[in-house]
């Protein structure tokens, strides 16, 4: 027992003093530093507490950076970070982050990136520069994959000074020349070999005096080919490699480029006024399929139709075998009454469908709310001029007045992507590349139209794509050209600057 304010363990440095208030009853037991002695420790002291506190502080972040989050500055909140992957064609070009250059090049991968818009630029000698804003989303990876660069300087190498219709532009050069002559373009012309067709095709290419139609099935040689013979029209199928050749007049003789679709290389569907037929070329047999047709394609092994039943309702059909005799499959009635229909499926399923009057273009969509659920019409736009679909990306694009949109299938949601000076035509996709005229001018652009570069002005003149969007062909009057848009000096001859060749017969 010790009285109220007494010392205790009096040899150990640490002394202990104990208080009692009156009534003996105590009100402290911890030990306290004598005045000396914290003045003498009182730096360690908080060294240590400061190590402390600092090393658990660096191991609590170090836990949250190696999960995924990180602490926001600008509003001092931690989020769950994204990921921000870079790669283009060529690599090794630089990338600028928001005016910020990283050591490394293209293909870059930013982790633990916080989540919010970002600007990023990419360089690249003898190439034009590429920007664009992204988003990168908290838990997910933003992907800007494979960005085409465009070349700085676009080579322009004279093909042909003779040619008056171009068949085809995918492995090998089709065309056909003033002189008459259905050509292979290369370093030098050669004559298309026919000698093996039967003699009837013989003759008519023979006497050919123009084309109206070139279309070739993507993977075989065989091509559908619309000749006038004078006034005389035919549809030919041949095949410049084989044996194949076969003629056909009315009514198959009238149909236009945008209303005949390969279904393999043996078949094909062609829509002439409002009558459906389907041709077999093993058998020779040409049938009617429906009447009152007013828009139809053959997409993901599928046919897809639109007719107009008895009731007056327009009705969309699909058949999974168009050459056998069971009926077509009915998936939605009452569509918008158009005088044609343009009909876009994609991958998925999805449909939309461009209704076409002579005073208004709806573009209508056909979906599901889920897997279950029945199709529901919705409008998606008015005054629509053209359409394109990109399958790599999922979306579609379409014109309205002068600005270029874009609808996601998979968010549902459409942007507007740019406006032009006039009205712009969507020419076609390839890779990364989307081609449009504008003004008298061929651009080529990246999916999001950030990026719109000029390719070559023409008042006039026919642009040809082939399998990927290395080079790009242009056709004016008789005048071909191939355009290199990337890998300068490797275009589809290997052509050296200036060169010139000219077709048989010129």
């Amino acid at each position: 027992m010790v009285g109220n304010g007494q010392w205790i363990n009096r040899g150990n440095p640490w002394p202990v003093v104990v208080g009692f208030v009156p009534g003996d009853e105590i009100f402290s037991r911890y030990p306290i530093l004598t005045h000396m002695a914290y003045q003498k420790n009182w730096p360690t002291l908080l060294a240590y507490t400061v190590a402390v506190i600092g090393f658990f502080a660096l191991a609590a972040y170090a836990v949250m950076y190696a999960t995924g989050y990180r602490l926001d500055i600008e509003t001092w909140t931690i989020k769950k970070t994204g990921v921000l992957a870079i790669t283009s064609k060529p690599s090794g070009a630089t990338v600028t982050i928001n005016d910020m250059t990283p050591s490394r090049k293209t293909p870059l991968t930013l982790r633990n990136a916080l989540p919010g818009a970002y600007h990023i630029k990419l360089t690249l000698d003898g190439y034009q520069p590429y920007e664009k804003d992204v988003e990168v989303i908290s838990n997910q990876a933003t992907e800007e994959h494979n960005i085409d660069m465009v070349l700085a300087e676009i080579k322009s190498t004279s093909v042909a000074n003779d040619i008056t219709a171009v068949l085809d532009v995918d492995t090998e050069i089709w065309a056909f020349t003033q002189t008459k002559h259905f050509v292979k373009l290369g370093p030098s012309a050669t004559d298309l070999n026919i000698d093996k067709m039967p003699t009837n095709v013989k003759t008519v290419l023979a006497q050919t005096t123009g084309l109206y139609l070139a279309k070739r099935h993507e993977t075989s040689n065989n091509i559908a080919l619309g000749i006038m013979v004078g006034s005389k029209r035919w549809l030919a199928i041949i095949d410049p490699a084989g044996y194949r050749g076969q003629l056909f007049g009315t009514p198959l003789n009238q149909v236009s480029p945008e209303n005949l679709s390969w279904i393999d290389a043996d078949r094909l569907m062609l829509l002439i006024g409002s009558s459906l037929y389907t041709l077999d070329l093993a058998l020779n047999q040409t049938s009617l399929y429906a009447k009152s047709v007013t828009g139809a394609t053959y997409t993901n092994g599928k046919m897809y139709y639109i007719t107009r039943d008895s009731h007056g309702q327009f009705v969309l059909y699909r058949d999974s075998n168009p050459f056998d005799e069971r009926p077509a499959e009915s998936i939605f009635t009452n569509l918008p009454v158009a005088r044609a229909h343009e009909i876009l499926v994609t991958p998925e399923d999805e449909i939309a469908v461009l209704a076409v009057n002579p005073s208004s273009r709806g573009l209508w969509l056909l979906n599901k709310s889920d897997a279950a659920a029945d199709l529901r019409l919705s409008k998606l736009a008015s005054n629509v001029q053209g359409t394109l679909y990109d399958y790599l990306g999922e979306q579609l694009f379409f014109v309205v007045g002068r600005m270029v949109n874009a609808y996601d299938f998979a968010k549902q949601t459409s942007t507007a992507l740019r406006q032009f000076a006039d009205t712009p035509t969507l020419i076609g996709k390839r890779n990364e590349s989307v081609f449009i005229k504008s003004t008298d001018k061929f651009f080529v652009t990246d999916p999001s139209f950030s990026n719109v570069y000029e390719l070559v002005g023409a008042k006039t003149g026919m642009l040809l794509l082939g399998l990927d969007s290395h080079q790009v062909w242009l056709l004016v009057g008789t005048q071909l050209s191939e355009l290199t848009l990337r890998h300068p000096g490797q275009g589809l001859f290997g052509a050296l600057p200036g060169w010139l060749m000219t077709t048989a017969g010129s």
